[in-house]
């Protein structure tokens, strides 16, 4: 039996459940040319490798052309990427050719013949594309009006008196409302995606064009979801539909969408693990990247601009015609690197692209989706790729599982350790034996000795970090946990933080081991690159900010600046005291001690004979050309912070090596 997703039910126009397979359809090329309800050259281009290439009508087709060809209303419900444009859009070709041979044919000077209202500007366009194209060879005109482009032109083409509108509701309502377009003459109305222009809050206009548009009209109505919004439309403005839903009740994802979680402890890692997709999708393919802010998808066009991947960028930020620009260069295959937020999300059909990445995890398994769905389209393979954080994103971890069990995929392991409040083990989020803080060569978390000490009856007991409540457990309890695998427990072990950690009387971290017994961290203070405050801290303090966590207290100490450095005695300088200095902010800081025998780095830095090449670079406003370890070093020397994209390293380097100039 086929899954869900290939499950059809059809109602016939009073309500009543058909049998499937007892309903007329248009399944098979063959049915359509004996059926002679299209032209044979319309399906020779459908089914040829030298037009569409379609196998086969989609399930949708096959029960709606049928129904729309013999004038009744039709209710579709199938999810994103099952062909529902050409299943309204050639039965509406086919009334208009009927219509042009009739005794009273419809004015268009008055108004359209047909209407079609979408959700959003990129999928109205995509309709009148297509529109335009299989209606060039029977001279059907087409003309679309949407919200953020000059009204002008859209009116110019509207009184030209095409035979199809495609509209978006709020700029159709508006030339309704003006007297630009008129419903007099509309025959033949169709609701595409009705479900996301409810969501979008559309309801109101949608009512205030259908009670214009004449009552003896054929309806129909296309949705991914039929839920109770939907139905109130269908109920007041359909009459006696018949209609064919497709898969399941609940929405679910393609099947020929292969889902792969990728785990990421970091921003650094999602842009490797990006990278690393990228290098391995075929030279032909596409990739659309999904982010969830305009910001995020602006700072990673701009991080991937040097790349062969030509990215463009698609959001609510750019004009209409950036936003035209951007999708034609992707479905041209000019560009290979879409990034986009949820306004790509439905609708769109892009037969190359191959790749969708989740570079944010989205909000909900409905988004979910349709994000994923831009791939695998028309029957075509596909792969979409999701980051998830290491915390923080369960709920929506259980809702992706879900949507994978629906089409039966196995579940990735990374995605059972999230949905089950474990750290996902595997590659860089694990903690092995090189990461781990060495004792003089002895590595207490290698995973043999834990076995030894275990064995040996130890008492060292480990806190999970998925266990919010800091209970300790030893490794028989680990093991318990896992009903007996030695596999999952070792894993679990391994990630683990030990309750207590060996003691050594001094902990000397790498970069200053050579210091003499007066600088020891418990004595010495320095100061964080990020703290802009210029505190100065113990060690102590430093192993406090950072939870105990000695990994992290190793790396902030060796990142911060000493207030006091190790020297050699030096005579006293009579009448001469440091001064205190101005911040920013009027505050009083004291000033840094600096080497007799050479001037403060910042001065040293900037120095007509001594500049160098990196400062002269960003000196010229040129600092895009270095590359991200030298911003980075130089920030570094100067005690700024080294964190954020490489546009922000560029803005921060920039701007202090200005100030330091004045």
């Amino acid at each position: 039996m086929a899954g869900d997703e290939e499950q059809v039910r059809v109602w016939d126009k009073h309500g009543n459940e058909q049998a499937a397979e007892d309903t007329t359809r248009f399944d098979s090329w063959d049915i359509c040319r004996r059926e002679k309800r299209f032209p044979n050259g319309l399906i020779e281009f459908l089914s040829s490798d030298k037009g569409c290439g379609f196998p086969a009508p989609s399930a949708i087709q096959s029960y709606a052309w049928p129904a729309l060809l013999g004038d009744m209303d039709v209710i579709g419900v199938a999810k994103t990427g099952s062909g529902k444009t050409l299943a309204f859009l050639l039965p509406a070709f086919m009334w208009l050719k009927k219509n042009k041979k009739s005794a009273s044919p419809v004015d268009l000077k008055v108004g359209p013949a047909v209407l079609c209202l979408t959700p959003t500007r990129e999928l109205c366009f995509q309709i009148y594309t297509d529109a335009a194209k299989f209606g060039e060879p029977v001279q059907i005109t087409a003309a679309c009006c949407f919200g953020g482009a000059p009204k002008r032109e859209q009116e110019w083409k509207i009184r030209e008196g095409p035979h199809c509108l495609i509209a978006t509701p709020g700029r159709l309502n508006d030339f309704a409302n003006s007297g630009v377009v008129r419903f007099d003459m509309c025959r033949f109305c169709i609701l595409d995606e009705a479900d996301r222009m409810l969501d979008m809050g559309f309801e109101p206009q949608i009512k205030q064009i259908l009670d214009r548009v004449p009552e003896g009209r054929q309806t129909s109505l296309f949705t991914a979801t039929w839920n109770r919004e939907v139905r109130q439309i269908a109920d007041k403005y359909i009459s006696n539909p018949v209609m064919v839903q497709v898969g399941s009740d609940e929405q679910t994802s393609n099947a020929n969408i292969i889902q792969h979680i990728e785990v990421c402890k970091d921003k650094d890692e999602k842009k490797t693990t990006l990278e690393r997709i990228l290098d391995s999708m075929s030279d032909e393919g596409a990739c659309l990247c999904f982010c969830n802010t305009k910001r995020m998808c602006r700072d990673l066009n701009w991080e991937f601009s040097s790349s062969r991947y030509n990215p463009v960028e698609l959001h609510g930020d750019l004009q209409q015609d950036q936003r035209d620009t951007s999708l034609n260069k992707f479905r041209s295959g000019e560009s290979r690197l879409l990034f986009a937020t949820d306004l790509a999300a439905r609708g769109l059909d892009v037969r190359n692209c191959t790749v969708v990445v989740n570079y944010d995890a989205p909000k909900s398994a409905e988004d979910y989706i349709h994000r994923i769905g831009r791939t695998g389209r028309a029957n075509d393979m596909g792969d979409s790729y999701t980051f998830m954080a290491l915390y923080g994103e369960d709920k929506i971890a259980r809702e992706i599982k879900g949507v994978m069990e629906k089409v039966g995929q196995e579940i990735p392991e990374a995605l059972e350790d999230l949905v089950n409040g474990r750290v996902p083990c595997g590659g860089d989020n694990s903690w092995d034996k090189k990461d781990a803080p060495s004792w003089g060569g002895d590595n207490s978390w290698d995973k043999k000795d834990d076995k030894t000490q275990e064995s040996n009856g130890s008492v060292e007991r480990r806190v999970n970090p998925s266990d919010k409540g800091k209970t300790p457990y030893s490794y028989a309890e680990f093991k318990e946990f896992n009903g007996g695998d030695e596999k999952k427990a070792d894993r679990m072990w391994n990630e683990s933080k030990p309750v207590e950690v060996p003691k050594r009387d001094v902990f000397v971290p790498q970069a200053w081991s050579g210091a003499t017994k007066s600088s020891a961290p418990s004595e010495e203070k320095r100061i964080h690159p990020s703290d802009k405050s210029k505190v100065a801290y113990s060690y102590a303090e430093f192993k406090d900010f950072s939870g105990g966590d000695d990994k992290k207290l190793s790396t902030m100490w060796n990142e911060s600046k000493a207030v006091e450095q190790p020297k050699a005695a030096e005579p006293e300088v009579e009448d001469e005291e440091p001064q205190a200095d101005e911040d920013d902010h009027g505050e009083k800081r004291e000033l840094e001690e600096a080497d007799d025998n050479e001037e403060s780095p910042s001065k040293r830095a900037h120095t007509d004979d001594q500049a160098s090449e990196v400062d002269k670079v960003l000196l010229e406003g040129k600092g895009n050309t270095l590359s991200v370890q030298q911003l980075r070093e130089w920030l570094t020397d100067q005690a700024l912070e080294t964190t954020g994209l490489k546009r922000q390293l560029v803005e921060r380097a920039e701007t202090a090596a200005q100030e330091s100039l004045g």
